[in-house]
């Protein structure tokens, strides 16, 4: 950090342990010294605008992005009479579908639960957009809108990760999570593409591996 001309804040420094939440394991924490000051454990920490709880679930992230966004709708709500379709479209874009997509790989194999809240936001801003009345169904809106649920987007954000490592668009610490392999089949060889990735899970963490033939 001092190559760097950094300095270490140590009032605004958190440290977090993660770890299952069925570990049936009793754990303690230490707390952490720097400096002059103990540092004890959190139970969420934010990181580029990000929460993450010690459990790793994003139940704090979500809760965070679905207030965030509901407290927009609600302003952009209360103005929609005055705005055409295309301005709200913007305002909604720039304050609310931005804010659904930031970091959202992330939420890669959170609970469904989860998602569904998220999906319930991204339904609520289309409904402001396009007029359309609470019990409508809201599918064909989003078709005609173009817009991918909330599912789909986060899968469409790891596939473009993806796609810009192999094609040397990302940086190394992207990069090193691909590997590559040359498989023999029927038809000649056949190179498979790896990468790894963190999935959460309600009942543990694991590692899975996102295969592109």
């Amino acid at each position: 950090m001092a190559d760097n001309m950094l300095k270490l804040n140590d009032d605004k420094t958190d440290v977090i342990f993660f770890h299952s939440k069925h570990s049936k394991r009793t754990i303690h924490l230490p707390s952490l010294r720097m400096g002059n000051d103990v540092i004890p454990p959190s139970s969420s920490v934010r990181n580029l605008g990000v929460l993450f709880d010690s459990y790793l679930s994003m139940e704090n992230h979500i809760n965070l992005i679905s207030r965030s966004c509901y407290n927009q709708l609600h302003i952009i709500g209360r103005i929609c009479p005055s705005l055409n379709e295309e301005v709200t479209k913007s305002l909604v874009h720039s304050l609310v579908t931005s804010c659904l997509d930031y970091c959202n790989a992330l939420l890669n194999g959170t609970s469904c639960s989860s998602i569904k809240r998220l999906q319930r936001v991204q339904n609520t801003a289309a409904r402001i957009i396009t007029r359309t009345r609470r019990y409508e169904h809201i599918t064909p809106v989003l078709r005609d809108l173009h817009w991918l649920p909330i599912h789909r987007r986060i899968d469409y954000k790891l596939i473009l990760h993806v796609f810009r490592i192999l094609n040397d668009q990302s940086p190394s610490y992207m990069s090193d999570l691909v590997k590559r392999y040359c498989q023999l089949g029927h038809y000649g060889p056949k190179v498979i593409f790896l990468y790894s990735f963190l999935i959460l899970k309600k009942s543990h963490m694991e590692i899975v591996l996102l295969v592109l033939q």
